[in-house]
């Protein structure tokens, strides 16, 4: 067997629930668990065919278990993912999402806190990812705040992979995508000491904007 990365376990695991859950409904299926019955239609409407379908059997109740353990195991591989793919100092606090917050929170009043936009930000729309052959090499985000603005939440490339052009082809990804529904601003941050990132942004048409400046010393008594 092949030496599977962590995440690559995770998927096959999933896979294996899945065709499990696929074989119980078959099997389900080929018992014909289900009756139709003609229901009689009122007078002016006797020339229409009405059937009402009514099952005779429930499904095998370890099914949706099944499926749980399914999405449980795709899930976990994401986190996987983002830790391997993690700067080495922050691998210990990598997980995915890498945003928590909940997209449809709700206030006092039972009205959704976040615009319509911001919601979109939390899903996979405007994600892209990086593969060589069946590995994730790469990963970028935007993050959609305004109808005609956007962010980059995340540009990541795994270590052994960077130097090859892999995050320019997916910010040059995210630009078209931006162009091509609609926005016309994007916005990116990124630790000024990262030359190969700067001198990346600059190339794809990026202009410095306002900065911050975190000034660090001792407390006066």
């Amino acid at each position: 067997m092949a030496d599977l990365r962590s995440w690559d376990l995770k998927v096959e695991r999933a896979k294996h629930h899945l065709d499990e859950v696929k074989a119980k409904m078959a099997a389900y299926a080929a018992r014909n668990p289900f009756r139709a019955t003609r229901v009689r239609q009122p007078r002016g409407q006797r020339h229409i065919w009405l059937y009402r379908l009514e099952m005779t059997e429930k499904p095998d109740p370890v099914i949706p278990v099944i499926i749980g353990e399914c999405l449980y195991d795709l899930r976990s591989a994401l986190d996987h993912l983002a830790v391997a793919m993690a700067p080495r100092n922050r691998k210990a606090s990598a997980a995915f999402p890498v945003e928590w917050t909940d997209p449809w929170e709700k206030d006092a009043a039972g009205n959704v806190i976040y615009a319509k936009e911001r919601r979109r930000s939390f899903t996979s729309e405007a994600t892209f990812i990086a593969l060589a052959g069946a590995e994730v090499v790469g990963f970028a985000k935007l993050s959609l705040t305004a109808p005609t603005a956007a962010g980059n939440a995340m540009t990541a490339v795994k270590r052994a992979w960077r130097g090859r052009g892999i995050a320019g082809a997916l910010k040059a990804t995210e630009i078209n995508w931006a162009l091509a529904n609609g926005y016309t601003e994007l916005h990116t941050s990124n630790e000024e000491r990262n030359a190969p990132i700067n001198r990346l942004n600059a190339r794809l048409g990026y202009r410095p904007g306002i900065g911050r400046i975190h000034l660090v010393g001792p407390i006066l008594r």
